[in-house]
């Protein structure tokens, strides 16, 4: 396998300081630094009412006169009519169509946020840079001025109101004081609607917003919860994220981008354009990538083989793992389709597939 493009770096100084403000022990894993409480929210806890601190994730501020042009000419989806409030999917990928990145895009003020994998924000602002070139834009890391939570269950509405946030639709954002909330589309379960929010929080603000979603003597207080809480609502939810030994390996399609609006078929050239179409209008797919639960155990890294009885060889990789409120953990994995079901991880695990949140293509 060839040397990645982009090294993991991050800083942890940031990141210690802001967790050590809000009781919360920190630990680095596969995913980045992680925020880690004491005890283990009950699925009825996170129903009612969550907030995860979230160190493993960044942001990149892109600004300038160019800024939209620039990154439409970099990502996969369309930034030139990206409307105000409006959030969505965008891909970077390298030359060969290999995703560098998967995540949301809004606007932000003057500028174009991006929200990225923490260990990524850095090498990823050098990569995206390579190609400003002549460019009136500039792109900046963002990541050690903010702080970003995942937010869950029916009392977000009532505590985003103490922040002065209205509520917004699914893919869109709100701003106000410098704060940024979006609403994430919910994770259906069998127990109820999961509903989710993103806040994005400047740093000075920190303490006074933590104290405002947790105190319990305020009405529908959130329960502080660790980060991989929120990396499970993202599994349960389909949501890619490329981390770890995942970067590099994916074609947009084969983590479902193009069913969870990430490509735009219609648009200019970028990095891997030529890979990405002609996986969409000239060949048929072989490879997607689909939503599991398995027993308990530890979780798998991203990258880790996925098995297929009577096969020698792997037939897919984890994209991403996470223990459940429910017991066991769940999977996103990517397979070819044709041995997706009956796979399991590498130690022998069952995988027992989920239905998709989105419609998979026939």
């Amino acid at each position: 396998m060839n040397a990645p493009l982009l090294n993991e770096s991050f800083n942890l100084t940031v990141a210690q300081s802001c967790l050590s403000t809000l009781g919360a022990d920190l630990v680095v894993d596969a995913y980045g630094p992680q925020a880690c409480f004491s005890g283990v929210a009950s699925i009825d806890t996170v129903l009612s009412g969550c907030i995860a601190p979230l160190p493993d994730y960044g942001l990149l501020h892109v600004t300038g006169a160019d800024a939209r042009s620039f990154l439409h000419s970099q990502l996969t989806n369309d930034i030139e009519h990206l409307a105000a409030g409006k959030v969505q999917w965008n891909g970077f990928c390298t030359a060969k169509g290999r995703l560098l990145l998967a995540g949301r895009n809004w606007l932000s003020d003057e500028s174009i946020a991006l929200l990225v994998p923490r260990a990524l924000a850095e090498p990823l602002r050098k990569r995206l840079s390579m190609f400003v070139l002549r460019s009136k834009a500039k792109v900046v890391d963002a990541s050690d001025q903010c702080v970003c939570f995942g937010l869950t269950g029916a009392n977000t509405a009532a505590a985003l109101a103490r922040l002065g946030l209205a509520p917004v639709q699914i893919d869109t954002c709100a701003r106000h004081a410098e704060i940024t909330a979006i609403r994430l589309s919910s994770v259906r379960l069998s127990q109820g609607e999961l509903e989710r929010h993103l806040l994005v929080v400047p740093l000075h603000d920190l303490s006074r917003v933590w104290e405002i979603l947790v105190r319990a003597d305020f009405d529908r207080a959130l329960t502080p919860a660790g980060s991989e809480l929120w990396r499970w609502t993202e599994i349960r939810a389909s949501e890619p994220r490329v981390v770890g030994a995942a970067v590099e390996q994916f074609v947009p399609q084969m983590l479902n981008f193009d069913l969870i609006g990430g490509i735009n078929f219609k648009k200019g050239c970028y990095p891997g354009q030529e890979v990405v179409a002609r996986s969409h209008y000239l060949g048929k797919l072989k490879r997607r990538m689909f939503l599991a639960d398995s027993g308990p155990g530890p979780c798998p890294v991203p990258g880790s083989d996925i098995l297929s009885p009577g096969q020698t060889e792997p037939c897919g990789q984890v994209v991403m793992a996470a223990g459940s409120p429910l017991g066991g953990i769940s999977v996103l994995y990517e397979s070819q389709i044709a041995l997706a079901d009956g796979a399991t991880l590498v130690d022998g695990r069952a995988l027992a597939r989920l239905p998709l949140p989105y419609a998979m293509p026939t």
